[in-house]
């Protein structure tokens, strides 16, 4: 466990709330107890319910060496009592408010608009951040597409501990219990005291008279750790052993509330993680290196004027998210309403002509730099840029459907990332979306040639993005980050329990935009309706219950 830091250093009021919280809190520090669930005789159970278990930040490399090593049994026991995704990709940005958005709308962050944990939106002149406990829960109103909370208006629902919750019948947001002992580092607390908020579900099931047909629990303390000491580090495996216990006690909440039999169990993280021991502040080269004004702490003031006013002063915005992404807004020649010219992006990426700086694209810690382009046509277009090349990305719509393509221009920016088998598809030219995926799954940059492209749909998306090299990120401090599009960013666990679904099989990918349909579906017991707003992703449901 981490270690609190001095409560002499705390505020006197903020020492006793915390000693009053861990006082009233289910056992103190030590609440590893079973949840007490048994439901009152009026409860209706639902034919099918659907649990999330969501890690956040669980690196999948991790994971694996301690499952084969014998010191997860829990999670050992989801994945030989179900089916497990042999290799679930994330989305891009591998960022944690963006990819729980799209777990639960199914759609692309390019789509949905949460481009992370915080953006720049150069239309309304809105930089927001979700990172304190003022902004966490803004997020709900900052996207439009539906929720899964919203697709189940006739159907109890509960989130436990996530920020994206909007149409949920009861949130659980532990901010006395949770909240505090966050404050004084007692992550794993934060993680142990999940279980036990089964009780409060057990609570809404009397009230209401129904069992939750979707509980979303979310566990933070993995990722936190991750980022202070690396996914490689003894308090890292520590946090994920942690993470195991809580899956067992959720079962046997279940266990409790005779839901067992009927309950699709579904573990997963939002991005995966990379160790990081060199570290590049973009805000700080631009300053330096072509001295820009740059704004790179949010603001978002409720007056549009005063918005105009403080980011006129900027030539830049730039937004690190996960630590291993950096996007880089530019002003147009008119101001931040239109798109920067060429030269102004190039003038960053690289090399300066009258000083010989290099540009971005030669720092050592940035391993793809990628830009819209103008369109051609219908066609969307994606430049990427490295030390070894230059490539493009296009998609375009062809009767009904999106096609991708992936060119070479000069050298090729991902370097020796394929195989014989991905050359022949690049070869042969447009490829639909399940294509491309199969086709570059075990690369080092899975599903590249789709999520890139579909990113930039959204203008928060940014003129300039960054992605760092392995071991690099574009924070300051931290020993591990993601974000980036190497597989330890990518790659998350995914594994699917419940009634009809085979013990000890696998499929052999998915992305998280498919986890939403397919737990409608699991739910609802049946697949979307003509009508109803469609999903990025993919029904999963078939081949979970045929691998």
């Amino acid at each position: 466990m981490t270690r609190p830091a001095s409560l002499t250093r705390r505020p006197l009021w903020l020492c006793a709330a915390f000693a009053v919280a861990v006082a009233a809190g289910p056992a103190g520090c030590s609440h590893d107890h079973s949840p007490r669930t048994h439901l009152q005789s009026h409860v209706q159970r639902p034919e099918s319910a659907v649990v999330l278990i969501s890690v956040d930040g669980l690196n999948v490399t991790t994971l694996d060496d301690m499952l084969a090593a014998g010191e997860l049994p829990a999670i050992r026991r989801l994945i030989d009592e179900g089916v497990r995704v042999e290799t679930a990709v994330s989305g891009y940005p591998t960022i944690t408010y963006a990819q729980f958005t799209s777990i639960q709308t199914g759609l692309y962050a390019g789509h949905h608009g949460i481009l992370g944990n915080k953006w720049f939106d150069r239309h309304q002149l809105r930089f927001r951040g979700y990172n304190t406990m003022y902004t966490y829960r803004d997020v709900d109103g900052d996207f439009l597409a539906p929720t899964l909370y919203e697709r189940l208006p006739d159907q109890v629902t509960v989130s436990i501990q996530n920020a994206i919750r909007r149409g949920v019948t009861r949130t659980i947001d532990n901010w006395a219990s949770s909240g505090i002992r966050w404050f004084f580092g007692l992550f794993l607390d934060v993680d142990r005291l999940m279980p036990t908020r089964f009780e409060v579900v057990r609570d809404v099931a009397n009230e209401t008279g129904q069992w939750p047909a979707l509980i979303h629990a979310y566990h933070p303390a993995v990722d936190e750790v991750g980022h202070r000491h690396g996914p490689r580090s003894a308090p890292y495996r520590r946090a994920v052993r942690n993470a195991d216990r809580q899956v067992a006690r959720i079962r046997g909440a279940l266990d409790a509330a005779e839901m067992a039999d009927r309950t699709y169990l579904v573990l997963l993280s939002d991005h995966g993680f990379e160790s990081v021991d060199n570290h590049f502040h973009v805000p700080d080269w631009l300053r330096r290196e072509r001295g820009l004004r740059v704004a790179d702490r949010p603001y978002d003031n409720e007056w549009f004027e005063q918005r105009h006013r403080h980011l006129s002063r900027f030539d830049a915005v730039v937004i690190n998210g996960g630590n291993r992404r950096a996007v880089i807004h530019l002003p147009g020649p008119a101001g931040w309403f239109e798109r920067p010219t060429p030269d102004a992006v190039r003038n960053l990426l690289q090399t300066d002509p009258t000083t010989g700086r290099p540009g971005l694209i030669d720092h050592p810690g940035v391993e793809l730099v990628a830009r819209p382009i103008d369109a051609d046509g219908d066609e969307r277009v994606i430049e990427l840029l490295s030390r070894t090349g230059r490539s493009q990305i296009r998609r375009r719509w062809h009767e009904g459907a999106k096609l991708y393509h992936f060119e070479r221009i000069e050298g090729d920016a991902l370097g020796d990332w394929t195989n014989p088998a991905l050359e022949r598809v690049i070869a042969e030219g447009w490829h639909d979306g399940d294509m491309w995926l199969t086709a570059t799954i075990d690369s080092l940059y899975p599903d590249l040639v789709v999520q890139m492209v579909e990113m930039f749909d959204t203008p928060r998306a940014g003129d300039i993005v960054l992605f760092a090299e392995d071991g690099w990120d574009f924070g300051s401090r931290t020993r591990g980050g993601h974000g980036s599009i190497t597989r330890s960013d990518m790659v998350v666990p995914m594994v699917f329990v419940g009634p009809g679904i085979p013990a000890g099989r696998t499929i052999p990918c998915a992305r998280l935009v498919d986890v939403a349909p397919t737990l409608l579906h699991l739910v609802r017991g049946r697949p979307l309706s003509p009508g109803e707003p469609p999903f990025d992703g993919t029904d999963r449901t078939p081949e979970l219950r045929q691998p």
